[in-house]
């Protein structure tokens, strides 16, 4: 099994050291992947998988293939709150992950943002693949995070 239970610990620890709280929020995303892999990269020996030179994504693919349904629900989860969590900071509220009974949201995750632009939500189904779910949080934070309150600043003016 791949023991995640250090998670919060090790990853913090890792963005401490690159003093991430001063660090313009538009860069926070990659160093969080970046903490992420290193920390991953750390676990991956446990069941096997050594891919120093791939992707955050292309690393955790090969570790969930690795996995049976259980262990993917308990890692990707885990590593889906830890993504919320760095959001959360980021933004200075509090991301919901709600659980949807709507057949329509299996494997299609949904995320709503508030009036001032910020990640407000993350709307999944209970059967929606956690690793699925996890990639689609990491491309908002990513790529869209700041995107959003950006439009909504510009129309505020």
């Amino acid at each position: 099994m791949f023991d995640t239970s250090d998670l919060i610990n090790k990853t913090n620890s890792a963005l401490l050291e690159v003093d991430y709280f001063n660090v313009p929020d538009l860069e926070k995303p990659l160093i969080v992947e970046s903490a992420l892999k290193y920390y991953t990269l750390s676990k991956a020996d446990a069941i096997g998988t050594k891919f120093e030179n791939l992707s955050l994504e292309d690393l955790l693919e090969k570790i969930n293939k690795k996995l049976n349904p259980n262990e993917k629900r308990m890692l990707f989860n885990k590593y889906t709150h830890f993504i919320l969590s760095m959001i959360n900071g980021i933004q200075n509220s509090e991301v919901i992950w709600e659980i949807s009974e709507e057949k329509d949201l299996i494997n299609n995750p949904l995320v709503n943002f508030n009036n001032e632009g910020l990640l407000d939500e993350l709307v999944t189904h209970e059967d929606t693949d956690p690793y699925a779910t996890f990639l689609f949080i990491l491309d908002i934070f990513k790529n869209h995070l700041f995107s959003f309150k950006n439009i909504n600043a510009e129309r505020s003016r």
